[in-house]
């Protein structure tokens, strides 16, 4: 396996979400938040970290969550691609009524969607001379769709990927992507993903595989 695809694997491995929390606060120390989907209706509750990993509460019992990925992993060959960040999980007790974790709801899937969005291909590509124009919502527009997202209240979002497209810096002479990050590494998986599929989410449902939708998302 090629050096980036490798980098593409732990990225997704740490990444696979459904929908994520809002931005918290810098003493709780979680990043993201959200609840993943997985096979034969199997749940578990994933966090982005930056400290130890922390317990979500289920049913008001807390459990402590298990280490998913270390920070500081690196990828060879590639612009450093830094994850200064531990992903924690924790499967969600089957017959879960509420979770919370950092005082938060964590939103649990419901067992028979009605309502259900599907989108992919939501990053904003940055190769060579293909620059979209990141810091426009014209340009790119998955904030919108995040946004969107959210006001529909799914029970379901499928997210079919990709996440990531920040592949190359962006060129000194387009000022719609500029000081955007690039690479392969967190900082560019949040610019691309985390950061804007949280300031879009309030007030949604269930979750699957990171999206804005805080519904169950579902995905690759």
């Amino acid at each position: 396996m090629t050096d980036v695809r490798r980098l593409r694997a732990i990225a997704l491995a740490i990444f696979g979400v459904v929908c994520i929390g809002p931005p918290q606060t810098a003493q709780a120390r979680i990043i993201a938040q959200w609840v993943q989907l997985g096979p034969d209706g199997t749940s578990s509750a994933r966090a982005i970290v930056d400290e130890a990993c922390p317990a979500a509460i289920f049913d008001g019992a807390p459990i402590q969550m298990s280490v998913r990925s270390e920070p500081a992993e690196r990828v060879d060959n590639v612009k450093p691609a830094e994850f200064p960040v531990r992903g924690c999980e924790i499967a969600v007790p089957p017959g879960t009524v509420a979770a919370t974790l950092d005082g938060k709801p964590l939103p649990l899937a419901r067992p028979n969607p009605q309502r259900i969005l599907m989108f992919g291909d939501t990053g904003c590509r940055i190769l060579g001379r293909v620059a979209q124009e990141c810091n426009d919502p014209q340009a790119w527009p998955f904030p919108k769709i995040a946004a969107t997202a959210a006001a529909v209240r799914p029970d379901l979002v499928i997210h079919v990927g990709d996440y990531h497209y920040r592949e190359a810096a962006c060129p000194a002479d387009r000022a719609g992507c500029a000081r955007s990050p690039w690479g392969y590494g967190f900082d560019a998986w949040n610019a691309d993903f985390f950061e804007p599929a949280a300031r879009r989410k309030r007030g949604s449902r269930a979750t699957a595989h990171s999206t804005p939708c805080g519904a169950p998302i579902a995905g690759r």
